[in-house]
């Protein structure tokens, strides 16, 4: 592993723990559709796989619209190599949304 990889893997794990901390936490995933609840609890999990992009890109039109995080993960590299920084991208994005749902109950 190399040091951007370590770099990724703890930043990875920390935003795991900040989403879920998140006093909205389980109200904003509640208030999800099912692709995208399913989506959340992987990538709360692992780290993105080629398998877990395959399942966001079949997201329904409606879901892969209204859930960034869909389409960060569905348009990503499939290249096992990028799977960290993938990962750290997309859980960027979850913590903002559940922060700005936290804050704007939407």
């Amino acid at each position: 592993m190399n040091n951007d990889d370590f770099d990724y893997l703890t930043d990875n794990k920390r935003k795991r723990v900040q989403i879920q901390n998140q006093p909205e936490f389980s109200a904003w995933l509640k208030s999800l559709k099912p692709h995208a609840r399913q989506m959340i609890e992987a990538i709360l999990g692992e780290d993105l796989t080629p398998e877990w992009i395959d399942f966001a890109q079949q997201a329904p039109h409606d879901e892969w619209m209204e859930f960034q995080f869909l389409r960060i993960i569905g348009g990503g590299n499939r290249d096992p190599h990028v799977a960290l920084s993938l990962t750290n991208l997309a859980l960027d994005d979850i913590l903002i949304d559940v922060t700005d749902f936290g804050v704007n109950g939407v």
